[in-house]
C-alpha cells in the first residue's frame, strides 16, 4: 500500500516569525520531521511551502540525511496558501493535486500529513502509526495524540466534568469506561480516495494512535521551544 507523507510550512508564521527555521538544539525545527519521514517507511515525502528560504533549507537537510534524494521532493505553492485563515487541509489537497498532475507516480492509497511543529515525533511513531492503518480497514482517519490520566474538566463558562461524576466517584475506576484523549498535531492518515472527495484529512471514523505525551510538544509558542529542547535529551 502505497503511504505519500506531506510536510506543511510556512514561512511568515506569526506567533513566532520563522518558525520553521528557528534552530532548535542546533538544527531548524523542520529538520527533525524531514529526518524522522526519511528513515521511516513512508513511499513518498512532499515538502510544501511557499517560502524559498524553507524550501532551500529543506532541500539542504534532505540532501544532508539522504544524498539519492530519491523519496523526497519540494513543492512550491502559491502564497495565498499560506495565509493565516487557510488551514492544512487546503495546502496538503493543493500539493497532493500537484503530484497528480506532474508525476508519472502510482496513485497513492493514504496520505499522511506530518506537521512540522512535532519534533519529537520519531520514525518510530510513524511506522508505528502506519502499521496501525494497514491492518485497519484504513477508512476515515488516524489521528495521534496520548491519553489524559486524570479526572478532565471542561472549563468553559462554567467548569464542568466530562465523564466522570465528582458527587459520586471511585478512585479512578471511572477510566474503565471513558478514556480521554488529546489530539498531539504529529501524524493524520487518511484515505487518498477519501481525501480527494472531502478536501480533509479529518474524516470519520476515527481511530487514535497513542504517543508518549513526552513527543507530544507541538511549538505554537516561544516557551515550547525551551520544553522541547529539554525533552529532545530524553525521547
Amino acid at each position: 500500500m502505497r503511504t505519500y507523507a506531506f510536510i506543511p510550512a510556512r514561512g511568515n508564521s506569526k506567533r513566532v516569525p520563522g518558525k520553521n527555521i528557528k534552530l532548535l538544539n542546533g538544527e531548524p525545527l523542520i529538520y527533525y520531521t524531514i529526518k524522522a519521514a526519511l528513515e521511516s517507511l513512508v513511499d513518498r515525502i512532499y515538502f510544501t511551502t511557499e517560502d524559498r528560504e524553507l524550501a532551500e533549507t529543506a532541500n539542504d537537510i534532505a540532501f544532508r540525511l539522504d544524498k539519492t534524494g530519491a523519496r523526497f521532493d519540494i513543492l512550491l505553492r502559491n502564497p495565498k496558501l499560506s495565509q493565516d485563515h487557510v488551514q492544512n487541509d487546503e495546502t496538503v489537497l493543493d500539493a497532493f493535486r500537484t503530484v497528480e498532475m506532474i508525476t508519472g507516480l502510482p496513485q497513492a492509497d493514504s496520505i499522511m500529513l506530518l506537521q512540522p511543529t512535532s519534533p519529537l515525533r520519531t520514525r518510530d511513531d510513524i511506522n508505528g502509526a502506519l502499521k496501525q492503518w494497514n491492518a485497519s480497514d484504513m477508512r476515515g482517519t488516524l489521528i495521534s495524540g496520548y491519553t489524559l490520566d486524570g479526572f478532565v474538566w471542561n472549563n468553559g463558562k462554567e467548569m464542568t466534568p466530562m465523564g466522570h461524576n465528582p458527587e459520586r466517584r471511585l478512585g479512578k475506576q471511572w477510566i474503565k469506561d471513558y478514556f480521554p484523549v488529546m489530539e498531539n498535531g504529529a501524524i493524520y492518515i487518511t484515505n487518498a480516495e477519501q481525501f480527494s472527495l472531502y478536501r480533509t484529512v479529518r474524516i470519520a471514523p476515527y481511530q487514535f494512535y497513542e504517543m508518549d505525551a513526552r513527543k507530544s510538544v507541538d511549538i505554537d509558542y516561544p516557551r515550547d521551544f525551551q520544553r522541547a529542547a529539554e525533552l529532545l535529551n530524553f525521547v
